[in-house]
């Protein structure tokens, strides 16, 4: 269906980086308190980060539950793969990683800046958000995901983000600007970074 599936390889290169005190596992319904507990203590910011009402004012751990299984699905589909970003104790979660074929991006975007050319080439887009109780660590666990992203996954791959704290975070990590979009839907725009 897509290059994600292509070779199952990719959905086992789970990385671990000791150093910052950050572990990618494949998402995990049975963490799912965990996770809501970052959800719940990031409303806005997830709000930004995916252009929407997400996570709704009536969102509940069972909701989640829920939710998380969509990824686990996913997962199992090869048709993209969610990651749960955790301290080493896997007590904390960190916030959510998740690698999408970029094909669809043209979908839901229209291309404002970069060639339609350049971004065919992509095999894949990268979306994560953290937690708002880990923002001591963006940068840090930020540039682990950039290296980890281009250390264990042998694919071309666009990092996005929203809004101007993120765009400032991806350029001190020495990321370039590749592509902006704008959402057909609610026309925010959405930045890819390489």
């Amino acid at each position: 269906m897509n290059t994600l599936a292509q070779d199952e390889s990719y959905s086992r290169a789970v990385g671990r980086n000791s150093a910052a005190a950050c572990c990618c596992f494949f998402t995990d319904p049975g963490l799912y308190l965990s996770d809501f507990k970052a959800v719940i203590s990031s409303r806005d910011s997830l709000r930004l980060w995916s252009d929407s009402d997400w996570p709704e004012d009536d969102f509940s751990a069972e909701i989640n539950g829920r939710e998380l299984q969509f990824h686990v699905d996913d997962n199992e589909a090869h048709e993209a793969y969610g990651y749960m970003l955790f301290g080493p104790t896997r007590t904390q979660c960190y916030g959510s990683l998740y690698v999408n074929p970029a094909g669809s991006l043209l979908e839901y975007y229209v291309l404002e800046h970069g060639s339609a050319a350049s971004l065919d080439r992509l095999d894949a887009r990268i979306d994560y958000w953290l937690s708002e109780d880990c923002m001591d660590l963006q940068q840090q666990l930020s540039a682990l995901i950039y290296e980890w992203i281009n250390r264990e996954w042998p694919l071309c791959a666009g990092i996005t983000g929203r809004g101007a704290a993120r765009q400032a975070l991806y350029e001190s990590i020495e990321m370039t600007h590749s592509h902006t979009l704008c959402s057909r839907e609610t026309g925010g725009a959405l930045y890819l970074y390489e």
